[in-house]
């Protein structure tokens, strides 16, 4: 099943309640991201359910799409995380430390996913092998044991009130494309200039706006642009998007 990604959904093979002094921001972060898109979105933490099962199905998240994971042997107390996704809003203020020695920090990995996720956050314990585990762009060998939606760039904001799902560091302004969360002049978010899943510029009907960063709802944006660049030309160096017209028109999702 193909979805839309006006609902954004976050899967975790981890139990975070249980070790709630380390996780605290994981869960704040992941349903924040739940509840970001225009639809219903959805968080799970599928905690020790699979941590004895070689590959299986996932029913739970089978309207979803076909997910298989496993959490047998090794698998099943991983405590070394490293994180992929380095400027998505579900790991704001994150890091691989916080993710891992969690006396068994990792229960289940997956095995395979739809297209429509992304893997955030793999385990990568050498002791664990067989299905999942893939070498990563980074060069990191592990399985994905946290998931996401999908971002894509243009993403707008809500501008009512209790709606705003924008960082402080950031507010929900008009652009040429419908709302959209602005960064503080001068600003961009931690991520790689040409990542357009978290931050972008944008064309400008009224020129004098080309040095604005836009980012994903949730996204911090507390990170100085290239001092390289000056007046004008200020954050020159995060690429523009190709934003569409409809991309910039919010609409209320079903309740």
């Amino acid at each position: 099943m193909w979805f839309e990604n006006k609902w954004k959904h976050e899967f975790l093979g981890t139990d975070p309640l249980n070790h709630v002094a380390r996780s605290p921001e994981l869960v704040r972060n992941g349903i924040k991201f739940a509840a970001s898109g225009t639809g219903t979105g959805l968080y799970v933490a599928l905690s020790h359910y699979y941590s004895d099962k070689a590959p299986t199905s996932i029913e739970l998240l089978d309207q979803l799409g076909d997910f298989k994971a496993r959490g047998e042997g090794t698998l099943s107390c991983a405590e070394v995380a490293h994180i992929l996704g380095a400027g998505h809003p579900v790991l704001n203020g994150l890091s691989d430390a916080d993710l891992s020695f969690w006396s068994c920090s990792i229960h289940l990995g997956f095995v395979s996913y739809p297209k429509g996720f992304e893997a955030l956050v793999i385990a990568t314990d050498r002791a664990i092998t067989g299905p999942g585990v893939v070498t990563w762009p980074d060069g990191t060998i592990g399985i994905p044991y946290i998931l996401a939606t999908k971002l894509k760039p243009c993403a707008t904001c809500d501008p009512h009130p209790g709606a705003n799902l924008c960082d402080i560091t950031t507010t929900c302004t008009g652009t040429d494309y419908g709302t959209m969360c602005l960064c503080r002049p001068g600003f961009k978010a931690d991520a790689h200039n040409d990542d357009q899943k978290v931050h972008w510029r944008l064309k400008w009907s009224t020129p004098g706006q080309e040095h604005r960063v836009a980012v994903t709802p949730g996204v911090v944006c507390n990170t100085l642009c290239d001092s390289s660049h000056v007046g004008p030309d200020v954050c020159e160096e995060v690429s523009v998007a190709k934003c569409g017209p409809l991309q910039g028109i919010f609409k209320q999702g079903p309740l």
